[in-house]
């Protein structure tokens, strides 16, 4: 919208993702949304008009998502930071709160990186400047910080940038951030920086690092933990990291430090036959299965009780078992005090899904 922002609430949602992952993401969204009309807005960027809500959206293959998007197309950087001003005053100006303010674009061939980085950080400054000269309230509760979850009484605050001329402005406040809390990262465009370490058995260590940092959920000292389909041995080893304890099940051994470490039980068998003598802490799953297999073996767990928190990978062929995302969200809804469905930053043709299980 060309002036400014919408003085309307906004029913467009906008979903930032990897760029070729944009089809995937559309029919994603038409699939959590049947009656939305889906398109992509742009390389990374998807958007969705919905004439209705679900109960559980969720994130799946985008990095990040923003409800209520409204767009702001200014040619210039001062222009286009007193139009989001504006907007976050118009919404925010009566909560209490602390807000969270992020800035984010997605590299493509017509904005390369460098530029979309430098547009952000010249808005992310400016629109802190506007809000200093004009609702100082607001500029004394705002914070730029990118970390998972948010407090209570906080709001967020986004502004994808599309072009060097427009872009798009997500508020969310304080009593609509749980209802987005499956699809919305705390992170600033979902994004986020992986450890990795070399001395590891595998880089799949990435996955369970990502996970610990993006949701907040570090396996505990003393913790019980199994690993189906364990081999080489890339989670066991951070959960030993942690001072947990591991049932590793696999037909092909760790490697061979972990093999004789005194906290690891090696299980030689199917991963998928196996059960549990008693309830653990954590059910991890990294195994080469498609998602039917995957979602019989996640709801064998949940519906037995066997873990109280879960991260296993869903691995696709192709974009044939993509449907599979949904039957996983009601699922998980069903049975969980909370979950998340998201193509991680080091997933390949994956999606990973981790939560708690419901008492």
């Amino acid at each position: 919208m060309s002036g400014g922002a919408s003085e309307a609430r906004s029913s467009l949602l906008l979903a930032a993702c990897e760029p070729e992952w944009e089809v995937a993401v559309r029919d994603d969204l038409r699939r959590q949304f049947p009656q939305a009309q889906c398109d992509i807005e742009a390389i990374g960027w998807v958007q969705a008009k919905l004439p209705q809500v679900v109960s559980h959206p969720y994130a799946g293959f985008a990095r990040q998502v923003l409800p209520n998007a409204i767009e702001i197309a200014q040619p210039s950087i001062s222009k286009t930071a007193a139009a989001i001003a504006d907007e976050i005053a118009r919404r925010l100006d009566q909560c209490a709160g602390s807000w969270r303010w992020h800035v984010f674009s997605i590299p493509q061939p017509a904005f390369t990186g460098a530029a979309g980085l430098r547009r952000c950080e010249l808005l992310q400054v400016a629109v802190l400047e506007q809000l200093g000269k004009r609702f100082r309230r607001l500029a004394r509760r705002v914070n730029t910080e990118s970390r998972a979850g948010f407090a209570p009484d906080e709001s967020l605050v986004q502004f994808g940038v599309l072009s060097v001329e427009r872009g798009y402005i997500s508020v969310l406040m304080p009593d609509e951030l749980p209802f987005w809390k499956q699809a919305v990262s705390g992170w600033r465009g979902g994004d986020l920086e992986v450890p990795h370490d070399r001395a590891a058995p595998s880089r799949a260590c990435q996955k369970l690092y990502e996970v610990e940092r993006r949701y907040d959920c570090l396996i505990q000292r003393g913790e019980r933990c199994v690993d189906l389909g364990a081999s080489p041995g890339g989670w066991t080893w951070v959960a030993l990291e942690r001072g947990a304890s591991v049932i590793a099940v696999d037909r092909s051994p760790l490697r061979e430090d972990l093999m004789d470490h005194p906290r690891v039980h090696f299980v030689s068998g199917d991963a998928f036959k196996f059960e549990p003598s008693e309830p653990v802490d954590w059910l991890l799953s990294d195994i080469i299965a498609f998602p039917p297999r995957i979602f019989e073996l996640l709801s064998l767990w949940l519906a037995q009780k066997w873990c109280r928190r879960f991260c296993v990978t869903i691995k696709f062929r192709g974009r044939d078992d993509d449907h599979w995302l949904g039957r996983f969200a009601e699922r998980l809804a069903a049975t969980c005090e909370s979950f998340e469905l998201r193509r991680l930053k080091v997933n390949h043709n994956e999606v990973t899904a981790c939560g708690t299980r419901r008492d």
